[in-house]
């Protein structure tokens, strides 16, 4: 039976575009006059309005006409031991002046409220672990909205001008408070009601409704990949998609600063909330990103605006958010094949997701499970293929204290896609056994809810709930479809050799659909073919390109940095090229990154690197063309005996030649190529460094301006000086110890497979190189090109390094980094001296 299996996956993630941020409302200080009944009655209470407190209280509100509905927040703050406090705006009617520029001094205009005032405020001046609080409302006295705090440590008094200076530091509530207790909602001015222990009364009635309606562009993702060897594209469109509806969120919150949470209610009741799917994905192309980087995007698929959050300048902050994200990635594709199919999901109104934490069953959840409406699911052309589809909402709403924040999110998952299909072959389908071809696809649809709560103190996440409210994938089955066809849909017939022989590991110049070419390179290992996300190197002379010298593959920094062999080289300076960032002197050094704090390694910002280059073996290739090749060549074996003298006829003709790593390349280019770092040789002979630096060898090594921007206007000094200590550390990197071990290493892999060159009868050698032997050459010129290196980096430092001492601004660098300048200028060799022999 004759099996041909052509595959595709795909992931096209629909998870929680991000929303228009609006600008939150700040809300306003509200004099104590207007809501403290007793304020005015006070005020012929000189003793009483002075006298410093064990707690306070404070307002702030949208607005301030009496009668008028606001938004309101009612702070309480209770002070610690041998500490008291006292809000200015009881007083500030009985000041004449108050100035912050050096502690605080406050002038009276009474002088009973003056005497009253240094009476009670001598108490801070009996014992050195007192203070208290002065809670400013003068202007001048830090943020007005802010109603910042100042610690008070010390009070003096002068009876003749009637003036407290005190010895005060403006500081933080969170700082000064002991427990803080916050009440917010909706109030109306002049209404005074009955009396509470809150001021405030609020009700999960005050709820904020997010409107969740968008509609999705039709086209969705538009990719595509064209190299030597791969031409491949992927397009997902989507007609009449979106969701539309809203959620409804109402709320209660207390919460003592170190005494924990004491009450969180929050509620999530949809209305109308639905999605809809029509999509067609269609794709065509052979590409295998299996161990390689695959192509994947995320962006902004909808923004949403979201009603205002409204904050009290640090102090408290709240407000909702809404996401809504699109991304893809494609891990293979084969054939050319198109999907379609519908899906539309309601979520009843009767559903109820509810917090609360004071309660001993802290969630409630009724209904949640989406209605389900589908569409019929067809396909086109032979696959093997499988496929997951999602939109997922995410709402929260969140409260931020100070620097602590109380969370809530709630993740809708709706529809939940999986599409699995499978070609085959030989009466595949058993309704229609007659015809031989078929392809036969299941489906499911699934939903989820999720719930998470969490405080947020400095920073610093503690989850208290975190719970999948339900997982249901397999909340409809599609019914099974399985199309039978008489012949092979176009596209999709793809010879099949060796399981061995990946699609990708064909060699240069062999078509993929030429069986007998392809078929004679199957003994390659899997996980040998070259890496094709990058471009391959040509010989110099090689002017028609018909020879190709692939990279071969190797994982990415965020994958290497798991094998704990390879060793992380790190700077001391950042990798940030930006006007603002400083590399003094201090920073020109290296170290070597520990086995267990490897995290901070990401794709983005460091580099899998080599150490010996791949270029080099090209460029290895070019010295014996120059040096060693004669401009004719007669001999009979030679095919080319035009273009590249010969030497494509000794690296390029296709020859199996059996290496260790992994067991065979089809020409001695791929062998000299396979012995640099690989995912077969990364433990002995690969490391990490940053990319920054990683670009700047290559033109080291390549005896080019390491940096050509150095002396532009484009670079200011700062940029200048991390130049410099960049191609400092670069230096420093290649004679670290473990570095120079592996160049070594790689260097006697080169030579090992040089000799065995040598002694290969069927390769075309030109007699100065039998007289020689490659490996003395290859010795000639790797000295060449890495003594080159170092001599072309210090050249360029002692030139960048001059010309900057003559620049404005380098008298603005701190006295160390102008020394080392100066030392790089007149003595490059004491920074960037290769140790040689290795």
């Amino acid at each position: 039976m004759r099996r041909f299996l052509v595959p595709f996956a795909l992931l096209w993630l629909l998870s929680a575009a991000t929303a228009v941020e609006n600008k939150l409302i700040d809300l306003q200080p509200l004099p104590r006059h207007a809501w403290d009944k007793d304020a005015l009655h006070k005020r012929d209470d000189p003793a009483g309005s002075v006298a410093l407190q064990d707690h306070e209280q404070f307002m702030w509100t949208s607005g301030n006409e009496t009668n008028t509905k606001v938004t309101a927040v009612s702070m309480v703050v209770w002070s610690r031991q041998d500490e008291r406090i006292l809000d200015m705006d009881k007083i500030s009617f009985a000041l004449d002046s108050v100035s912050c520029t050096d502690g605080m001094t406050l002038k009276f205009k009474n002088p009973l409220f003056y005497l009253a005032a240094k009476l009670a405020w001598q108490w801070v001046n009996y014992n050195d672990m007192r203070s208290f609080v002065m809670v400013s409302s003068w202007e001048g006295c830090g943020t007005p909205r802010e109603r910042d705090p100042w610690v008070v440590s010390n009070a003096v008094f002068d009876d003749k001008a009637s003036t407290a200076k005190l010895a005060a530091t403006k500081s933080t509530w969170q700082k000064v408070s002991n427990t803080t207790v916050l009440d917010f909602g909706d109030i109306v001015l002049g209404h005074r009601g009955t009396k509470d222990k809150r001021f405030l009364d609020v009700s999960l009635n005050k709820a904020f409704t997010l409107d969740l309606s968008s509609s999705f562009p039709t086209e969705i993702v538009n990719w595509t990949m064209n190299t030597p060897f791969v031409d491949a594209s992927l397009a997902i469109n989507c007609v009449n998609c979106g969701t539309t509806g809203t959620l409804a969120f109402a709320g209660h919150v207390e919460a003592s600063l170190f005494g924990g949470l004491e009450k969180f209610e929050l509620s999530a009741t949809p209305r109308n909330i639905a999605a809809n799917l029509d999509l067609s994905l269609e794709f065509k192309g052979e590409v295998d990103f299996d161990g390689l980087p695959a192509p994947g995007k995320e962006w902004t698929l909808v923004e949403l605006p979201l009603p205002s959050g409204w904050r009290v300048p640090g102090v408290l902050t709240f407000g909702p958010n809404v996401k809504i994200n699109a991304g893809y990635s494609i891990e293979y594709i084969g054939g050319e094949a198109s999907v379609t199919t519908g899906i539309s999901a309601r979520v009843p109104d009767s559903s109820v997701a509810k917090v609360d934490l004071a309660s001993k069953n802290p969630v409630t959840i009724s209904g949640w499970i989406p209605e389900i409406q589908t569409k019929p699911l067809e396909i086109e052309a032979q696959i093997h293929a499988r496929a997951k589809l999602y939109t997922e909402v995410a709402v929260a709403a969140s409260i931020e204290v100070f620097d602590n924040g109380l969370n809530v999110e709630v993740g809708i998952k709706v529809p939940d896609i999986t599409v699995t299909a499978a070609a085959g072959y030989t009466g595949f389908c058993a309704n229609d056994p007659n015809k031989p071809y078929g392809v036969k696809l299941d489906a499911t649809l699934g939903a989820s809810l999720g719930l998470q709560g969490y405080t947020e103190v400095k920073g610093e996440r503690d989850v208290f709930l975190d719970v999948t409210l339900y997982e249901t994938p397999t909340l409809y089955t599609f019914p099974e479809l399985c199309l039978a066809a008489g012949e092979e849909s176009p596209g999709t017939c793809i010879p099949q050799s060796d399981p061995l022989d990946p699609d990708d590991g064909v060699a240069p110049g062999v078509l993929r659909r030429d069986t007998s070419r392809s078929v004679a390179l199957s003994r390659r290992d899997a996980d040998s073919a070259f890496y094709q996300g990058r471009d391959p190197y040509y010989v110099a002379c090689d002017e028609g390109r018909t020879r190709q010298i692939w990279v071969q593959k190797y994982q990415r920094p965020s994958r290497l940095r798991n094998n704990l062999a390879v060793p992380i080289i790190q700077p001391g300076m950042t990798c940030s090229n930006s006007p603002q960032n400083q590399c003094p002197a201090s920073t020109w050094n290296i170290k070597e990154v520990p086995k267990d704090d490897r995290a901070g390694v990401t794709r983005q910002g460091w580099a899998s690197e080599h150490i010996y280059e791949g270029n080099w073996v090209r460029d290895f290739i070019d010295y014996l063309v120059k040096n060693y090749y004669p401009a004719t060549i007669e001999d009979p074996t030679v095919q080319d005996n035009t273009k590249c003298k010969g030497a494509m006829n000794s690296f390029g003709i296709q020859r199996d030649i059996s290496t260790p790593n992994p067991t065979v390349a089809f020409n001695y280019s791929e062998a000299l190529m396979q012995n640099l770092g690989t995912v077969h040789t990364a433990s002995t002979l690969m490391a990490i460094f940053p990319n920054r630096q990683n670009s700047m060898k290559y033109s080291m090594f390549a005896g080019n301006d390491i940096d050509a921007k150095f002396k532009t206007s484009e670079k200011n000094t700062n940029q200048r000086v991390c130049s410099l200590g960049r191609i400092v550390t670069i230096c420093q990197y290649m004679n670290y110890g473990e570095i120079r071990t592996r160049m070594k290493a790689t260097v006697a892999a080169i030579d090992s497979l040089l000799d065995k060159m040598q002694q290969d009868v069927n390769i075309y050698l030109p007699s100065p190189l039998k007289n020689e032997t490659l490996k003395s050459a290859h010795a000639k010129f790797f000295e060449e090109k890495y003594r080159g290196g170092f001599r072309n980096a210090r050249n360029r430092l002692q030139d960048y390094a001059s010309w900057l001492q003559g620049q404005a601004g380098f008298g603005d660098l701190d006295q160390a980094t102008k020394d080392e300048v100066a030392k790089l200028a007149s003595n490059p060799e004491s920074y960037c001296k290769e140790v040689w022999p290795l």
